[in-house]
């Protein structure tokens, strides 16, 4: 008898989870790629939580392959709807996801599937790069506030160097007077360029570049690297980073 009442259990828990569909390619980290506005979706199980906009807002989903089904479940205005539907698909690698309603003519949403701080770190910049490898003498960047960051990277193959708002080298006097300015007078000579090269960038091309950021009204150069130990894709996809390096 016990083992007809464990039987009969464990079907009802079966047809119970199968009534819940669930994709789980979909499981996980996303990020948008495509809006002015970042927003972040992480799916579990038995929820959805929708980062934008700095608002949390929780959902319960199911799909049926092409459709997600959500109910918002906080942050709720009676007068709004509360039941959605997005048409949804992804790509050969599982890692992009695109959707739309059902009124949108094309999938125009899209949201790259994040596993680490660094990811999202290349994602929010729009650029890839392979940060080098030195194994001994690396040290702290130290305090963020001070930091100025430029990336040397590649953009559908193209190489690229870009600050946090521009793609060239235009307009970074600007932004640096805006860091200068944030600043106490003791502590202006704390501000450094934070360099993120591809390790594909040959030297002579990165020696280029660090005078032409010396020229400006910071002097001082700390280059990113990584390593075993402080290897940045060892982390959780919203982690604050902690940079390692050496002044150049």
């Amino acid at each position: 008898m016990k083992n007809v009442i464990r039987t009969l259990l464990v079907i009802c828990i079966i047809q119970s989870c199968s009534k819940k569909n669930i994709d789980n390619d979909l499981l996980g980290n996303w990020s948008s790629t495509k809006s002015a506005n970042i927003v972040d979706l992480e799916f579990f199980k038995d929820s959805l939580i929708q980062n934008s906009w700095e608002r949390t807002t929780k959902f319960s989903w199911t799909s049926n392959g092409s459709k997600i089904y959500y109910t918002q479940l906080t942050n709720l205005n009676p007068e709004l709807e509360t039941d959605f539907i997005l048409e949804y698909k992804l790509n050969a690698q599982k890692d992009t996801l695109f959707v739309k309603t059902e009124t949108d003519s094309s999938f125009t949403n899209q949201f790259l599937k994040i596993k680490n701080g660094l990811q999202y770190l290349k994602k929010n910049i729009n650029l890839d790069f392979d940060l080098p490898k030195k194994e001994n003498g690396l040290i702290s960047s130290g305090n963020k506030k001070f930091d100025f960051n430029f990336y040397v990277g590649f953009k559908n193959g193209k190489l690229v160097a870009k600050t946090d708002r521009y793609i060239n080298l235009d307009g970074i006097q600007s932004e640096i007077y805006d860091l200068i300015f944030s600043i106490k007078e003791q502590e202006k000579e704390q501000i450094k360029y934070l360099l993120f090269a591809d390790k594909r960038v040959p030297e002579k091309e990165i020696d280029s570049i660090k005078n032409l950021l010396k020229e400006t009204t910071i002097k001082k150069i700390f280059r990113v690297y990584t390593n075993e130990q402080v290897d940045y894709e060892k982390t959780d996809w919203k982690d604050e980073l902690n940079w390692f390096g050496e002044y150049e």
